[in-house]
C-alpha cells in the first residue's frame, strides 16, 4: 500500500484508504468471530462488527465513486500533513492485527486487538478531517468507531472481571 505514498494526497486517495481501513476491520471481525464460534456472545459482537465495518465501507465506496465523476478540475488537492502521510506509512497500512489472528488464543486478546483497530481508525478519521475540513461522514463514522471502542472496551471489561 505504501507505493505512491510521497504523491500529494487526493480526496479519492484519502477515501481509498478509508475503504481499506474498513475492510481491514470487516476481514479481522469476520475472522475472529469464526474462531470463537463456540461462544455465541463473543461470536454475535464480532459478527455484528463486521456488519458495521461493512457498511462503513460501502458509504466511503459510494463517495469515492462520486469523487471520480468529479471534473477533474473540480477535484481539490491538498498536500498531506506530516501526520497523515507519516499514518499512511506506519504499520496499520500494513495490517499486523490480520497476521496476529492465528496466534490470538483469548478472546480478551481478540478485544484488545480489536480496541486497537478501532482507535486507529478513530486517528485516522480525525486526522483527514483536520486536512479536509469537516464531513458530515466522517463525524458519522469517528461517532460509531467510538462506539465500537466502547463496546469493545466493556467487553473487554466483563471478560478479564473488571465490570
Amino acid at each position: 500500500e505504501a507505493k505512491s505514498m510521497d504523491k500529494d494526497m487526493t480526496v479519492s486517495r484519502t477515501l481509498e484508504l478509508a475503504v481499506e481501513i474498513e475492510r481491514i476491520g470487516m476481514k479481522f471481525y469476520e475472522r475472529i468471530a469464526h474462531k470463537f464460534e463456540d461462544n455465541p456472545e463473543v461470536a454475535r459482537v464480532f459478527r455484528d462488527l463486521a456488519e458495521d465495518e461493512k457498511e462503513h465501507e460501502k458509504r466511503f465506496q459510494v463517495l469515492l465513486e462520486e469523487a471520480g465523476q468529479d471534473d477533474p478540475e473540480a477535484k481539490r488537492e491538498y498536500e498531506r500533513t506530516d501526520f497523515l502521510r507519516a499514518y499512511a506509512k506506519s504499520e496499520f497500512f500494513r495490517t499486523p492485527d490480520l497476521e496476529e489472528i492465528e496466534s490470538v488464543e483469548t478472546v480478551a486478546d481478540a478485544l484488545r486487538i480489536g480496541i486497537r483497530l478501532e482507535l486507529r481508525t478513530i486517528l485516522y478519521y480525525q486526522g483527514v478531517r483536520d486536512e479536509i475540513g469537516p464531513s458530515d461522514l466522517l463525524d458519522s463514522a469517528i461517532a460509531e468507531e467510538k462506539g465500537h471502542f466502547m463496546l469493545l472496551q466493556d467487553e473487554l471489561l466483563r471478560n478479564i472481571g473488571g465490570a
